[in-house]
């Protein structure tokens, strides 16, 4: 883990989709998970695609704390192209993964992931 857990985790939604959503999906994701934490819950999701990405940046421009839940090891910021988000989670959110620090992002560890997002979660919001 990296950051600190926020507290009352168990007050939290994950928000996904798929990898490359519409414009309208990007944006329902980011308004979703902005005023979700305005509300006082908290965001959970993979930190993978543009869905993720953007539920992230809603809750955090909300002043909220966002949870990922990686599907590779912690010294592995997957993607790449996220690596200034993942920054700033650490900051106001956490990075948890179950993997060895350098386990790759095999897509074989994506279900192992989900379950965990679920299990930490209330529910899940899927975003077209």
């Amino acid at each position: 883990m990296k950051g600190e857990l926020p507290q009352n985790i168990g007050y939290s939604l994950a928000v996904v989709g798929p990898r490359r959503p519409t414009r309208c999906g990007r944006r329902l994701s980011y308004d979703i998970a902005h005023a979700l934490t305005q509300n006082g819950l908290k965001i959970v999701n993979g930190g993978f695609g543009d869905v993720d990405t953007c539920a992230h940046r809603g809750a955090l421009d909300a002043g909220g704390r966002t949870v990922v839940i990686m599907g590779c090891g912690l010294s592995i910021l997957y993607p790449a192209s996220n690596q200034q988000l993942f920054e700033k989670i650490v900051t106001s959110g956490t990075l948890i993964s179950e993997y060895s620090m350098t386990m790759p992002p095999f897509g074989s560890n994506v279900p192992r992931r989900n379950r965990l997002i679920s299990g930490l979660t209330l529910g899940t919001i899927v975003v077209e």
